[in-house]
């Protein structure tokens, strides 16, 4: 039987101490990948990915604007309002101030007055922004699942050294989210999708800058690529609470006695 004190016999002190490195780059990659994860969701989901910030020309005040169409009630001017007065933008709902004292998520498709239910046209790069943001997502979770599979099951060095690949995966995915900023939400004609009569003229320049989203998908981008580094030198521990053999195994309990042969020799090469 396998004890919980039991050393493989071949590993000397200066490899137990790299051991011990390892397994607490294994906590550290758990973390960093669960915090990445975390980030990437929030990047996804929050209404402001970006702040639209639109620069009227000298002169002209979009709010008496918004007064001047001949809209039937005050809250059909306060969506007008909402429009054009710098929402933050996201990939599935858009953030503004509707009524004006109030900040609110609100979906694209929205009713307009005097034209129904609008669902505004996305050019590409929107389209590619939203995919890769997903799979992002779906890479990162990936990662952190086989990674938390550990605590519960023996895994391969080889395996770990391979969940890498769904970090770098995840740190691409979740840069590219930034195209973005290039799609026509941050141009000045998208106003005209809800507000079709609304003279862009008046707009001297559109830009989108990092709202509260943006600035979760940096962090995700980062601590994404932290993981795809810390994942080739981290050692799985044994899993909590297995201590069984199999197999006549003596290293079948202990899977980091069992891996650490492979970590040696990288770092005696």
């Amino acid at each position: 039987m396998s004890e919980p004190g039991y050393e493989h016999p071949n590993l000397t002190d200066e490899q137990k101490r790299t051991l011990a490195v390892g397994q607490c780059n294994y906590l550290s990659l758990m973390i960093v990948s669960l915090a990445a994860a975390i980030c990437g969701s929030n990047a996804v989901w929050y209404c402001n990915f970006a702040n639209r910030e639109i620069t009227f020309k000298p002169g002209f005040n979009a709010d008496e604007a918004c007064t001047s169409y001949n809209f039937t009630s005050t809250q059909d001017e306060q969506f007008c309002n909402a429009v054009v007065n710098d929402p933050g933008v996201g990939f599935y709902y858009w953030y503004a101030s509707f009524p004006v004292d109030q900040h609110v998520c609100m979906s694209y498709s929205m009713p307009v007055p005097g034209r129904g239910l609008v669902t505004p046209d996305f050019d590409s790069a929107y389209e590619a922004a939203r995919v890769f943001a997903v799979m992002a997502s779906f890479f990162g979770f990936f990662g952190v699942v086989s990674i938390l599979f550990a605590s519960c099951c023996p895994v391969s060095q080889d395996r770990v050294k391979g969940l890498s690949i769904y970090f770098f995966m995840a740190t691409l995915f979740q840069g590219l989210t930034f195209l973005f900023h290039n799609s026509n939400i941050c141009e000045q004609g998208f106003i005209n999708q809800y507000l079709p009569e609304w003279d862009t003229s008046n707009i001297e320049n559109v830009t989108c800058t990092l709202g509260e989203g943006g600035k979760q998908s940096v962090a995700a981008t980062l601590l994404y690529f932290a993981a795809a580094l810390l994942a080739p030198v981290s050692v799985a521990p044994s899993p909590i609470g297995y201590t069984g053999q199999r197999g006549g195994d003596p290293n079948f309990g202990h899977p980091e006695a069992a891996n650490y042969d492979e970590a040696a020799a990288d770092s005696n090469a």
